[in-house]
């Protein structure tokens, strides 16, 4: 595998010779303009740059695998040379793209404005901004791509312009047969859960918690109220409007009617049996509201708990808030009648549905998901009950877990809860939990962070990750947000934050595809996001600021990855920008939330 599609390369060599004169001019002769070194955009060359920008303070660096050569940052406007510098060796045979790597350092370049930047070889980069602020149109577009995905209400044009459709799924849901129940229950609104219609409670959660943990602790980065929703200059902030609208469904799942044996339990899901591949309002198939589940139950106390908490500092919200307290108190009332597994044997997905691929098998631990609920209803309440828990747990994997570093080697995903219930305790003071450890947790997390920070360094291209999987670029945002959240612990730790950062300059276009993961962010991002609604995609026919699940090398995962790679294909190079690539280049809210939460961090002013 080469280290640019061959087509590419091609087009690149065949212009280098006529290029590489007009670079010898440019070096020499500064005061030339420099708009003839720029080879037309759609021409990629190995000059990997975050296309959103840089902060003008901020440490500022490229890559290429163009080896060592002089490099000139040139003025968009003017077109002219404005800084000059050399390459220097990163990393040879960087192991997940294949590649000998180089970075080039502009960092002493602070003046505001649009540049880019050519090599000796001529090859260029794309069009990128330094200026303050430069990442708060990331965040206002990372966060509205959930508007876009709200269910059970139209998207008006005031709002959505192009994107405006009519309500979608109003009629959710009806029982599913494995109930034994007939009728349904009203389960519409929350947002549509990817690139399907799918919604899931632990998803869910998930989602909103990597969201609402870096507002509890950073909320004047998400003050913004003008986002562009319906919301937008109610006097809260747009980020709380957003939240209530997923919350609120939630609530939604939980059984409601006192007299019924599940009564405060929460079903697992909404879905139909199979997936619908056209827009949200067009999908008249029937769905379906599944089983009631220990672990979507404990999710839920988790994430309502931890809502209580945020929505309780705005004064217009203190019913909301107490609103989700409550609802958290049910569900822990409904797994303390039911301390095993439920249903026995974990939830599964009926034959006759095709959709929910998170529920191909069962979860049969749901040890993580009881520790994560105790510990957030602690925080919440204070109450003597959810600490007791905590110390003298029954559950034998909440004993060895909740007292361990494991936890927190653990990466912030859904598969398994139990580092957010350890990143808490080490964010928070757990006295009650045990008066003699209140420290080893945020030493857990500062731990873990210094090992991040060493993936970081060993990389090419500076990414934290260690392994690709599906949905990548969600797990760079959430070790991101550990070191952001190991930072505010520990402010001398520099590294931490400077860590953080490049994962972001990883996902807006310092990679080795040249391209900004995050749809309508910098000159070049993905135009066919599998996506249901969006369908055939192309040039401005996707929604702002979602973000592509990212490379890949589980190859089997859809069928068109094994058409263009194969084992032998670095693992970083296994993404296609392909409306029939779900397994790289689906969104899911689960890739989004940590992005907003790492681009409201980014954005705010300092």
């Amino acid at each position: 595998m080469s280290s640019l599609p061959d087509l590419l390369k091609f087009r690149i060599l065949n212009d280098r010779l006529c290029q590489g004169i007009l670079w010898l001019l440019l070096w020499v002769l500064p005061g030339i303009p420099a708009a003839t070194a720029e080879s037309p955009e759609e021409i990629l060359t190995g000059v990997f740059v975050n296309q959103a920008g840089y902060e003008p303070t901020e440490a500022k660096h490229f890559v290429t695998d163009r080896g060592e050569q002089e490099f000139v940052v040139v003025h968009a406007d003017t077109e002219r040379v404005v800084y000059r510098g050399i390459t220097t060796l990163r990393r040879a045979q960087d192991p997940a793209t294949g590649m000998d790597l180089w970075w080039g350092d502009f960092s002493a370049l602070r003046e505001p404005g649009d540049y880019w930047i050519v090599l000796e070889d001529a090859s260029r980069s794309h069009v990128f901004t330094i200026a303050q602020g430069v990442y708060a149109d990331v965040a206002q577009k990372a966060l509205k791509s959930f508007y876009y995905q709200r269910c059970g209400v139209p998207l008006e044009s005031a709002f959505a312009g192009k994107f405006a459709r009519d309500a979608c799924h109003l009629h959710d849901a009806n029982y599913h047969a494995s109930l034994g129940r007939v009728g349904g229950k009203p389960t519409s609104g929350g947002w549509h859960d990817a690139g399907d219609y799918g919604k899931y409670i632990h998803a869910a959660a998930v989602s909103l918690a990597h969201m609402l943990i870096m507002y509890e602790q950073f909320p004047d980065a998400f003050s913004s109220d003008a986002t562009g929703i319906p919301e937008s200059g109610n006097g809260v902030p747009d980020f709380l409007d957003e939240m209530q609208w997923e919350l609120d469904w939630m609530l939604r799942m939980q059984e409601s009617e006192p007299e019924h044996p599940e009564f405060g339990g929460v079903h697992y899901m909404v879905n139909t049996f199979e997936y619908e591949w056209m827009r949200a309002d067009l999908d008249q198939a029937p769905r379906y509201l599944y089983a009631v589940s220990s672990v979507a139950t404990a999710d839920f106390a988790a994430v309502m708990a931890l809502a209580s908490r945020c929505f309780r500092g705005t004064p217009e919200w203190h019913e909301t808030a107490e609103r989700y307290l409550d609802a958290a108190r049910r569900a822990w009332d409904f797994l303390e009648r039911h301390p095993e597994l439920y249903p026995n044997g974990g939830f599964i997905r009926p034959a006759d549905t095709k959709t929910g691929g998170y529920a191909d098998r069962p979860d049969l631990n749901d040890g993580d998901d009881r520790m994560w609920a105790a510990v957030e209803l602690f925080l919440a309440t204070g109450d003597a009950v959810y600490a007791d828990v905590l110390r003298n747990p029954s559950d034998a994997y909440v004993q060895e877990t909740l007292w361990s570093a494991d936890a927190l080697d653990r990466d912030l995903e859904w598969q398994n809860v139990s580092a957010f219930a350890q990143l808490q305790c080490a964010l928070h003071d757990v006295t009650g939990i045990d008066p003699g450890l209140d420290s080893r947790w945020s030493r857990f997390l500062i731990e873990r962070c210094e090992r991040i920070v060493g993936d970081v360094a060993s990389d090419g291209f500076a990414v934290a990750l260690t392994r690709y999987y599906w949905g990548s670029n969600g797990g760079a945002m959430a070790l991101a947000q550990y070191l952001l959240l190991a930072y505010k612990l520990d402010s001398t730790q520099e590294s931490f934050r400077e860590a953080a950062l490049a994962q972001l300059h990883y996902l807006l276009g310092r990679n080795a595809h040249n391209l900004s993961f995050v749809t309508a962010v910098g000159s070049r991002s993905p135009l066919y996001i599998h996506h249901a609604s969006l369908a055939p995609g192309g040039d401005g026919h996707m929604y702002p600021g979602l973000l592509a699940g990212g490379p890949n090398p589980g190859l089997s995962g859809d069928q068109t990855l094994p058409l263009h790679f194969d084992e032998h294909t670095p693992p970083a190079l296994c993404y296609l920008d392909h409306i029939d690539s779900w397994a790289s280049n689906e969104n899911c809210i689960l890739y989004n939330a940590p992005l907003v939460a790492v681009a409201h961090y980014f954005a705010a002013p300092d």
